[in-house]
């Protein structure tokens, strides 16, 4: 009985994953060999195993030179292309990428590079910059004696034996000093010397020197500062000779001058610092300029294939969607994200309406698949744009493609053929993803485009007044194809194949949506386990 029980729990497990990838796409299963591309001309042979109701295929009608669909020149208008490429989020319409075989070798990076790559380093490195800059502004400020950062100089009372206007800025104190000396009036000597200290601590912007401060005032502002006790000292030297009218011998005076010439030099070391602060900061704002200019920092390509209309990245449609409103200006172009039996732009009674379904695989319900065949039989036009077909999409339409297709390869070429338009290739450094056709009908599908291995990859059928398109190369209609040189032309030769009357156009990635929820899905056995019965059920078997 437990056996049973195993084996029953088994079957019920192996039964949910068979369910399961009933309804999904798998392509990759269906043939291991693919026969040759030939063009047939009867469907009987496209499948060996007999067909049923539901997957029996539909019939289009035979198509002759005569109702081929008429190509109606369409242009781009130079002015929208240039609009576009001008809009930062399609920088990379024209830019060279390296190849993928070139990006995997390894490369050496150094960890210098690697720091500079980091954006707190810049910012870093940024705020070092303007700091540096506004400290070596200040100081030469200061340093050209410019009034921003004290009041005017205030004149020094005069005595009977200062025979200038004292101004402690402008004094030339070498040579007031060296006249002095040989005067042998030393008390004068050091008076200089000690409002040359007052001016060389105001100059730094030690001291805020006013003419109505004391040197205790200036010793307050001094605190706490390397040079609060040789100021001090000084200061002793000047009241003691001036103020104390002590005479001075040259002896003295030489002790006293050489406090002041060891101050004043002990002082000025900043002063020699400020060229190299000055060359510090420039070679920090050059290394800044090299790091950031476009040659030594590029910007990355964002690889994800999305074909959403809404996206402005290399592989979303925007692009294709924005250009047919500017090609068709007399008709009404929408975006729509509905079902083809819930299409709320698009009027399935009449004529005159076109229809562009992209996504990664086309594999819809059969409901849909008879919904858009009515649609084209009403007289309207359908793009089905997708390197892959559901094999029972293939077997409704009457066409096989091959069931592997290249994916993320490097350079996409196409070419365009009679009656669409002359031979012409179109080329792109982008991704590869497509496929191509492997049988199809003469006597209802006309070959218009193909790839780079010479291999159809673009079809037309026909079911009354309306036409089917198949495309199986979705990159073509990104952005980055589109933008990329001159590509717009390969655009504008395939909806020449809409005539001058269709009045509606619909971009539609309902598919894409569809797709992408699934992607997101969980798979059946996590679904299973979030059930008590099932969990019961697989412990005890």
């Amino acid at each position: 009985m437990r056996f049973l029980k195993s084996f029953y729990f088994v079957v019920m497990v192996l039964g949910a994953f068979t369910v399961r990838a009933q309804d999904g796409d798998s392509i990759d299963l269906l043939e291991s060999v693919m026969p040759p591309e030939v063009a047939i001309d009867s469907l009987t042979e496209i499948l060996e195993a007999p067909a049923t109701v539901s997957d029996s295929f539909f019939v289009f009608d035979s198509i002759t030179a005569a109702n081929v669909a008429p190509v109606a020149n369409r242009a781009v208008p130079d002015s929208v292309l240039r609009r576009l490429r001008a809009d930062d989020a399609f920088w990379y319409a024209n830019a060279d990428f390296t190849k993928k075989e070139e990006a995997l070798k390894p490369q050496k990076e150094s960890g210098l590079r690697r720091l500079f790559e980091q954006e707190w380093f810049r910012n870093l490195l940024w705020a070092i910059i303007i700091g540096g800059f506004i400290t070596v502004l200040v100081l030469f400020l200061v340093k050209s004696n410019i009034r921003l950062f004290h009041r005017a100089p205030a004149a020094v009372a005069k005595t009977d034996e200062s025979v200038f206007d004292e101004n402690i800025f402008s004094i030339d104190y070498k040579s007031e000093i060296s006249k002095a000396v040989q005067k042998e009036n030393y008390r004068l000597a050091v008076r200089l010397y000690f409002l040359e200290t007052l001016k060389h601590l105001t100059d730094t912007n030690h001291i805020q020197y006013k003419d109505d401060l004391t040197n205790s005032d200036y010793l307050f502002q001094l605190r706490n500062t390397a040079y609060h006790a040789p100021f001090k000292n000084l200061t002793r030297h000047f009241e003691y000779t001036w103020y104390g009218q002590f005479g001075i011998t040259p002896a003295i005076y030489t002790a006293i001058e050489s406090d002041f010439t060891a101050f004043k030099k002990k002082h000025g070391h900043l002063k020699k610092l400020i060229p190299y602060a000055v060359g510090a900061v420039a070679l920090l704002v050059l290394i800044a300029l090299a790091v950031n200019t476009p040659a030594a920092k590029k910007r990355k390509l964002d690889e994800r294939v999305t074909l959403r209309q809404r996206d402005k990245i290399p592989y979303g449609t925007y692009v294709a969607q924005h250009l047919l409103s500017k090609t068709f200006s007399k008709a009404h172009v929408a975006y729509s994200n509905d079902a083809p039996y819930d299409w709320e732009d698009i009027n399935s009674d009449t004529s005159g309406q076109a229809v562009f379904l992209i996504c990664k695989t086309f594999n819809p319900e059969r409901y849909e698949l008879e919904t858009i065949t009515d649609f084209v039989k009403a007289g309207n036009y359908v793009f089905i744009i997708t390197p892959g077909l559901g094999w029972g999409t293939e077997r409704y339409l009457g066409l096989n493609t091959a069931q592997t297709y290249t994916f993320y390869e490097d350079s996409l070429k196409l070419t365009l053929q009679q009656p669409l338009a002359a031979t012409a290739s179109y080329l792109y450094p982008g991704k590869k993803w497509d496929s191509y056709f492997t049988l199809y009908d003469t006597a209802t599908a006309v070959p218009l485009g193909r790839n780079d291995e010479d291999k159809i990859n673009f079809v037309q059928l026909q079911s009354g007044d309306g036409r089917l398109f198949v495309h199986l190369a979705p990159l073509a209609f990104t952005n980055y194809f589109l933008l990329h040189k001159s590509n717009v032309r390969y655009f504008e030769n395939v909806v020449s194949l809409l005539p001058p009357s269709v009045h509606r156009i619909v971009w539609n990635d309902y598919y894409v949506s569809q797709q992408q929820k699934q992607e997101s899905e969980p798979n059946v056995l996590s679904v299973l386990w979030q059930h008590k019965p099932f969990r019961w059920g697989l412990m005890n078997t």
